[in-house]
């Protein structure tokens, strides 16, 4: 026994064992923590650019209110983290009575870069920033389209009118 702290060697073996341990599984949840507020960050500015491409009178996006179901990640009021994917509601005002929600989600891809889905379609997703800035506004404009089909399709089938 040590006179020191009164441990045995082996004790003190199994102590210091431990802490790295700890260690180990504190680097896991920060590591998931900083994957988190970058698809969080990602989310968010795509909904800013959304609302920015409809032209909307509130340039800041709105998000819906979401509540995480069984296996699912809560990630503030807003957000949810299932299976890789975080996802939100954007909520579209069309006029004030009318709004609609677009569910987005994103989830991290090679090389640094993101996809991201609606989520009425997730067999249907697209790297949103690849490197090279002429993909990326062609992407942009693709999600763009894809999302102001979604939100026409939600329009025409609230107020009864059918496509043309």
């Amino acid at each position: 026994m040590s006179e020191e702290n009164g441990a045995s060697q082996p004790e003190a073996d199994l102590e210091e064992h431990g802490k790295g341990r700890i260690e180990e599984l504190r680097a896991i949840v920060s590591k998931a923590a900083e994957r988190d507020r970058d698809l969080l960050s990602v989310l968010r500015e795509l909904g800013a650019a959304i609302v920015k491409e409809l032209g909307c009178d509130d340039p800041d996006p709105v998000w819906g209110e979401l509540r995480a179901g069984a296996g699912e990640l809560q990630q503030g009021t807003h957000f949810i983290l299932a299976d890789k994917w975080l996802r939100g509601d954007l909520v579209v005002a069309v006029t004030p009575e009318l709004t609609f929600p677009v569910g987005l989600a994103v989830r991290e891809a090679k090389n640094h870069t993101h996809e991201a889905t609606l989520n009425i379609e997730r067999s249907q997703t697209m790297v949103i920033d690849p490197p090279d800035e002429k993909d990326r506004a062609a992407a942009h404009k693709k999600f763009f389209e894809r999302v102001f089909a979604n939100l026409e399709s939600q329009v025409r089938s609230r107020v009864a009118l059918p496509p043309e």
